[in-house]
């Protein structure tokens, strides 16, 4: 169900879960840092003895498909244009919310400059 409504193929899918089993809960966190992704090193090459880095090293740790991690990445991009997903979080909005609610101030929130975008809401939402 969750595939349907985040527009993500099967072998997407199967990627979100090995980064999930592999990273644990921050996967997202790493795998949205173009640094860490781009300095991610495991195994070698087949036949030459090098070492694969950032999303090849990434797709053979996971034993995924690299073509369906640069998809995943390429969605993620359209979050991050969003500003719903960062690598480094400067200010706890949520907690901020909580304390606002705890002293009795009006909260509203406003999701017009995310449009219709379901995927969008979602996110925001959870």
């Amino acid at each position: 169900m969750l595939s349907g409504i985040l527009r993500l193929n099967e072998a997407q899918m199967g990627a979100v879960y090995a980064l999930y089993r592999r990273l644990g809960r921050h996967w997202l966190g790493h795998f949205v840092d173009d640094d860490w992704v781009e300095h991610f090193v495991n195994g070698d090459a087949p036949g030459r003895g090098e070492k694969l880095t950032g999303l090849d090293g990434l797709a053979k740790a996971l034993g995924q498909h690299p073509a369906a991690l640069a998809a995943l990445r390429r969605w993620s991009e359209r979050m991050r244009n969003y500003s719903l997903l960062t690598s480094h979080i400067a200010d706890d909005g949520a907690a901020r919310l909580l304390r606002a609610l705890a002293v009795g101030t009006h909260v509203v929130l406003e999701f017009r400059c995310y449009g219709s975008d379901l995927v969008a809401y979602l996110f925001v939402a959870k």
